[in-house]
């Protein structure tokens, strides 16, 4: 088994990330015919980042994010391969589409219009990415997105966007609340979605 890291920054916003990218290199033996095995690799990409702790301020999404909206999930994608010529690796990802309900922030974004939302990791043949911060989405769930077009593995040009900050930045709507990913420590979870709503216009005034 083989390992690299890579190491990754990029600010956005007045907020610094660092992502670490683990390369795991793993020797698998697979049982073949007349029962003799043949080596196969499979290559395990670790994605693990550091966050400041701006990223837990709801304030501080409000005012760094391009765009908030909130919208139902439409669609995700396959896991595809994407480029970054920042990057010496490809990476795998996904695209979500969220069907726009209301605008809170942004003025080039419409209720009724649909949004590309990014999201890295996933498995294609013998390939596996597992991006530790990332938000995880559901066909048909209801969400409060804090959005940005800045970060690695995204395009330099374009409409697609991903959550700020990572699984900080999505929040899903249940009971007339907005639930953060339970990853994150108790009492930055759980909010009352109109406190949130109220934010987001108190700080783009």
């Amino acid at each position: 088994m083989r390992k690299r890291k890579l190491i990754y920054g990029s600010a956005v916003l007045g907020f610094v990330a660092v992502a670490i990218l683990l390369i795991l290199v793993v020797n698998k033996n697979i049982p073949g015919q007349g029962g003799k095995t043949s080596p196969r690799n499979e290559t395990i990409m670790q994605i693990s980042a550091s966050f400041s702790s701006d990223v837990l301020s709801n304030d501080w999404l409000a005012k760094a994010s391009e765009v908030v909206v909130i919208g139902t999930v439409k669609s995700i994608s396959n896991a595809k391969e994407i480029n970054d010529t920042r990057a010496r690796e490809s990476i795998i990802g996904r695209d979500v589409v969220v069907s726009v309900e209301k605008v809170l922030k942004g003025k080039f974004v419409t209720p009724g219009s649909e949004l590309q939302v990014r999201t890295l990791g996933g498995t294609i043949g013998e390939k596996t990415v597992i991006a530790e911060a990332e938000p995880k989405y559901d066909n048909g769930e209801k969400v409060l997105l804090f959005l940005t077009r800045n970060g690695l593995y995204m395009p330099s040009e374009g409409n697609i966007y991903t959550a700020l900050a990572g699984m900080h930045g999505k929040f899903s709507i249940k009971n007339d609340k907005g639930i953060r990913d339970e990853r994150l420590p108790e009492g930055k979870r759980e909010f009352r979605l109109q406190d949130l709503v109220s934010l987001v216009a108190k700080n783009n005034r």
